[in-house]
């Protein structure tokens, strides 16, 4: 958890922070349950992630992937909306599967 809340500009950190959001992706695809204790700290980070797609688009994915299952029950689907929006206009840039799931997630809003 602190490897993703901590956003630390190191290479090595951010390796393991993307790889920690593959995580925390995989296990929010299992469960499907979100607390509200874990929603509220990690929201922001994962939006910044989201709206930082430019920097790290690997990160950026594995953020989207996680926010798929923040959309269902979530206050604000506007600022969802356009943190995916920005998310996908770098993934057709530069990352089809940042793309795709930034599709995914925009779809599941409407």
């Amino acid at each position: 958890f602190g490897y993703i809340v901590n956003r630390k500009t190191d290479e090595s950190y951010a390796g393991l922070r993307v790889m920690s959001l593959g995580i925390l992706a995989n296990a929010m695809r299992a469960s499907s349950i979100i607390p509200e204790f874990v929603r509220g700290p990690l929201r922001p980070v994962l939006l910044k992630d989201l709206n930082e797609a430019e920097t790290c688009p690997n990160a950026a994915l594995q953020a989207a992937r996680c926010m798929e299952y923040f959309i269902r029950g979530d206050r604000d689907t506007m600022e969802l909306n356009d943190a995916f929006e920005c998310a996908r206009k770098v993934g057709e840039a530069r990352h089809c599967g940042l793309m795709e799931q930034a599709d995914r997630c925009i779809s599941s809003i409407r």
